[in-house]
């Protein structure tokens, strides 16, 4: 027994120190700034932002008064009520039901199968801008998302087949949720965000985990322990990572790069290795040294360890690669301030897409094409047939929008189909 016992606490031992070193970690809220992807060439230095659509915005509660002290606040070009340098118009469409589906499926009860009903319809809120020079010259134009609800209703709900077609009429017709309008601001915010991106600096708001390691002592490593401590005062003192004097930085990275001297393939100083190359790996990214993360990363995995989390923090790459780089939108020759009278060119306030002498483009195609932007990246645009089904609901007959039939005068085809469920967005536009 006794030959046993000091067994057991040999093997003890011998799986501590298997184990190795182990860590503590933190998630960090941080800022970062994030230099325009492709800024323009042109000397812009104010920007007016219009709001098409505004009575459906005020539909869900969002007044543009606010978006533009908020998401569609710039940092590059200030804001202006009105001539400014460039201009920004964002159309908001009215929401659209573009159809409904109804099925049956079944479930188990008390083992036995039950059959139940559903309609599921959809909504669309198409959203798109145009972004305008001095001259009020088109810059570029683009249909950046369409914020969607889906309306279910199903027979649990209601105790008879006749009860849920009921329900389904009356509910169909777009009610205001707290959820459409969430989806509503975050595609507002996603728009704003697109044309930032591309044409301003911005200042994110992120949080990230970070590690320091158990009982550092062990292996002499209390100056990563001291390096994270740092990091956190910093943060506190500026939040915004990027904006650290050069003296903190070399502060912070002359103690993290004792760490990578550590061998990573012993038992007790590779978790520290791995550490120590991942938090510079985070500190250089967002210090806006892409080539140094990359380094820190590749040689961080060597320990195997932490593998995951360097994986992650690879995928933040893209975001911050490549940017500062005019391409060929950005850099052409713009009017860079504005020019007297040239707000006469803008699209009117009541209406993107108003035909003058009220004809309509639903009556008379020879006049007009569509543009249908699909889901698979296709943009095709050509002359639209909107195909439907009839239904029965109760007494009456209901149209379901199906699918669109294209003769297309981009594509070779004579005639494509897109279903109603990979059309992002349809617009209507005068033929030229």
């Amino acid at each position: 027994m006794k030959q046993l016992l000091s067994f057991l606490v040999a093997m003890l031992f011998a799986g501590q120190s298997l184990v190795g070193q182990s860590f503590n970690y933190e998630e960090v809220s941080f800022k970062y700034s994030l230099p325009a992807k492709t800024p323009f060439t042109t000397a812009f230095k104010t920007i007016t932002v219009r709001f098409h659509g505004d009575e459906h915005l005020k539909r869900y509660g969002i007044l543009p008064s606010e978006l533009i002290t908020t998401d569609f606040k710039f940092k590059r070009f200030a804001n202006a009520a009105e001539h400014g340098d460039l201009h920004l118009d964002v159309f908001v469409g009215a929401p659209q039901y573009l159809g409904v589906q109804k099925d049956n499926t079944t479930r188990k009860e008390n083992n036995v199968d039950v059959t139940y009903y559903y309609y599921r319809g959809t909504v669309i809120t198409p959203m798109s801008y145009e972004l305008r020079d001095g001259g009020r010259n088109l810059i570029e134009e683009k249909i950046v998302f369409s914020a969607s609800d889906h309306l279910t209703f199903t027979s649990d709900w209601y105790n008879s087949p006749s009860a849920l077609e009921q329900a389904w009429e009356q509910g169909k017709d777009i009610a205001i949720t707290k959820n459409t309008t969430e989806i509503l601001r975050s595609s507002l915010a996603k728009t704003a965000g697109t044309v930032k991106d591309r044409y301003d600096d911005q200042v994110i708001s992120d949080k990230i985990t970070m590690f320091d390691i158990k009982k550092p002592e062990k292996i002499q490593a209390e100056f990563i322990n001291t390096a994270f401590s740092k990091i956190k005062s910093g943060l506190t003192q500026n939040p915004v990572l990027s904006d650290w004097d050069e003296a903190k930085k070399s502060e912070i990275k002359l103690l993290l790069n004792k760490g990578t001297t550590f061998s990573p393939e012993d038992n007790d100083q590779r978790i520290a290795y791995a550490i120590s190359h991942y938090d510079l790996a985070i500190l250089n990214l967002y210090w806006n040294d892409v080539s140094a993360a990359k380094t820190h990363i590749s040689k961080g995995k060597i320990a195997d360890r932490k593998v995951y989390e360097f994986e992650q923090l690879e995928k933040r790459i893209p975001t911050m690669e490549g940017r500062g780089v005019p391409d060929a939108v950005s850099s052409k020759a713009y009017t860079a301030t504005y020019q007297d009278g040239a707000d006469s060119k803008l699209p009117p306030l009541n209406g993107k897409g108003a035909t003058s002498g009220g004809n309509s483009y639903a009556g008379d195609k020879s006049r007009t094409v569509d543009t249908v932007y699909a889901r698979n990246g296709d943009i095709i645009i050509g002359y639209v047939t909107c195909v439907h089904e009839m239904r029965k609901m109760g007494e009456d007959q209901m149209h379901d929008f199906t699918k669109v039939i294209i003769n297309p005068l981009n594509m070779p085809q004579e005639e494509v189909s897109v279903t109603y469920d990979q059309i992002i967005y349809m617009r209507h536009k005068e033929d030229i």
